[in-house]
């Protein structure tokens, strides 16, 4: 994967870029994680009945594996902070597992695009 690490110096993280990022440390992890931004600062988060809501709205997600068999929140994601999902919901030891939070201070950069394995190569979506 490539990263742009400098895109964050200039704008926020947006809802469904993918990004890299320093796992908060009650993760027990020391590699870095990718994931999609799902939740803003100041925005409400939930999971229920296999979709993700944000303040109260439906998230139109075409890139998930399958929808999550979970519930979680409702939350509110604090200031200087995002809430992150994997696209394999069920199988992403995400931000419906850890704290919730991932510090903005955290990220390294945005994911662009793929280049192994090769027949996935190509601009991330």
């Amino acid at each position: 994967v490539l990263v742009n690490k400098f895109i964050y110096r200039f704008q926020l993280p947006e809802r469904f870029e993918v990004i890299v990022f320093e796992p908060p440390l009650e993760t027990g992890h020391h590699e870095d994680f990718i994931k999609r931004v799902i939740g803003l600062p100041g925005e409400t988060v939930e999971v229920k009945d296999g979709k993700v809501y944000i303040d109260g709205e439906v998230l139109i997600e075409d890139y998930i594996q399958e929808e999550p068999n979970y519930s979680f929140g409702p939350v509110v994601v604090p200031a200087n902070s995002l809430f992150v999902m994997g696209d394999n919901r069920n199988r992403s030891f995400d931000s419906h597992l850890w704290s919730g939070w991932l510090s903005l201070d955290k990220v390294k950069g945005k994911a662009f695009y793929t280049y192994w394995p090769l027949d996935r190569m190509g601009v991330m979506k």
